[in-house]
């Protein structure tokens, strides 16, 4: 879609950062505004290439379930588009083995689809579309100094761009932030005289290395994405993407300064040394085609904007700038593109309401938290368990973890849970789904037993599932 003067919310509106959640929000306010302005400060990419300004572009990325129906509804035709072009359109039961908490999950046909392709690959596709939008400008090699407003701070009103040496004020009728983890809107709004956000933040350490491999000729597995998690108190993990070209994305993610080296022996030995040999049996013949590469997350973090009192009017964080969640839970491109849709659906109904862009920031913050909400629940209550984890553990969480725990196990056993388990995962569900019956009921079962029965009777431990034919 393209912008229209009839549902026109304002002259200009200006994303800090173009990364997915930034390009995607551009695409969205490119229907109401009447020219969006996206400020990137690396340069423009001339293909499907790695950005310094998104070190994690080099390690494995997925596209879960709901992210893709979120994606086409934004750009009509693209998932195709990238299918045509080499990315992987593959079943996210079927044509993945998960090896998770030390209990293979079955395997079986979802009906709901994974993308695999490369975060570069990705990024380009979005971004070659967005910037074929007539409205939308992407301007490369600037960085967004700090925001205008009115002389009470109650308003934004813009940004000031520095470009080398140059200083350019640029007036806006919304600014979105999409910064990703470095910013600095925190800082901007105590400028401004407003509270700091609280920041919840849980600490684990957590480092990817990773590498690009050829998928061997005459590689005889069924499975088109590896994940391997260790049980407790282990806490290394290893995923294997099969990505566009023939190529495979293989990262090593470990927590507590227990990282995976970036040299060759070192890096097979860490495979090795995973509690089940497939992520190592498949990459030890494997051609490399990259450099080792290593990037650091050192915790997840939130700034809970929708809980402060007072806020200024035309400007909202978004993707990362919000909620930088633990990857290895693969959830943040899903959550950041849900985020650029609630606000779509806002900004739609603004218009349909006529009721202009007073008091939006907020409500916007409102929503996207509510969909950060059950992603971050998963990953940090699970992150929470070891005792090496820095964070506020709240009244109970023992016993959530237990259940969340013996669902886990309890899904490498119980198919129809397991559906359920995927619906939430790739969020196509809540947390409400945890009263389905095909969950609720084996999981009480299983809680009433487990004390009873050991672990390897109890979990699927080996081998590993084959597809199903």
């Amino acid at each position: 879609m393209t912008y229209s003067s009839e549902r026109q919310l304002g002259a200009h509106a200006v994303v800090i950062g173009g990364s997915i959640a930034g390009l995607a929000a551009a695409r969205i306010l490119s229907e109401h505004f009447g020219k969006v302005t996206v400020i990137e400060r690396d340069p423009a990419p001339q293909g499907p290439e790695a950005r310094k300004g998104a070190p994690q572009m080099r390690h494995a990325h997925a596209l879960l379930g709901a992210a893709n129906f979120t994606l086409e509804k934004m750009y009509p035709g693209i998932i195709t588009q990238m299918e045509r072009a080499g990315a992987l359109l593959i079943d996210s039961a079927a044509d993945v083995a998960m090896y998770q908490y030390g209990g293979w999950k079955p395997r079986f046909v979802a009906g709901f689809q994974t993308l695999n392709a490369s975060r570069p690959f990705l990024e380009w596709h979005i971004r070659k579309r967005t910037e074929s939008i007539a409205n939308v400008e992407v301007r490369h090699e600037r960085v967004v100094d700090r925001l205008l407003t009115t002389s009470s701070g109650e308003r934004v009103t813009g940004v000031v761009v520095k470009y080398g040496a140059h200083e350019t004020n640029l007036l806006a009728d919304l600014v979105v932030d999409a910064a990703g983890r470095g910013t600095r809107a925190p800082r901007w709004l105590e400028a401004m005289g407003y509270e700091r956000p609280i920041e919840q933040e849980v600490k684990v350490d957590l480092a990817y290395t990773s590498r690009i491999y050829e998928k061997p000729g005459n590689f005889a597995g069924d499975w088109r994405g590896l994940g391997i998690y260790s049980r407790l108190p282990g806490h290394r993990a290893a995923f294997i993407f099969e990505v566009e070209h023939g190529h495979w994305v293989v990262s090593f993610p470990g927590y507590f300064k227990d990282h995976c080296p970036t040299d060759e022996e070192g890096l097979l030995a860490y495979a090795r040394s995973l509690p089940v040999p497939d992520a190592y049996e498949a990459i030890r013949h494997a051609k490399p085609l990259t450099d080792i590469a290593i990037h650091k997350v050192p915790s997840s973090r939130w700034f809970r904007y929708d809980k402060m009192t007072r806020f200024p009017e035309r400007f909202i964080a978004i993707g990362d700038s919000v909620s930088s969640l633990n990857p290895a839970f693969g959830q943040g491109m899903l959550v950041s593109l849900q985020g650029v849709d609630k606000l779509s659906m806002l900004l739609a109904e603004r218009v349909i309401k006529r009721q202009g862009l007073y008091g939006l920031p907020l409500e916007a913050q409102v929503k996207i938290a509510e969909v950060v909400l059950p992603a971050w629940l998963l990953s940090t209550t699970m992150d929470l368990r070891y005792p090496q984890t820095v964070g506020d553990r709240p009244f109970g969480i023992g016993t959530v973890q237990r259940i969340f725990v013996d669902m886990l196990d309890m899904t490498s056993m119980n198919e129809d849970a397991c559906r359920v388990f995927y619906d939430m995962l790739h969020m196509r569900r809540g947390p409400e789904a945890l009263f389905d019956r095909r969950m609720l009921l084996p999981l009480l079962e299983y809680m009433a037993t487990s004390p009873f029965i050991p672990l390897d009777k109890r979990i699927r431990s080996g081998p590993r599932p084959l597809a199903p034919a």
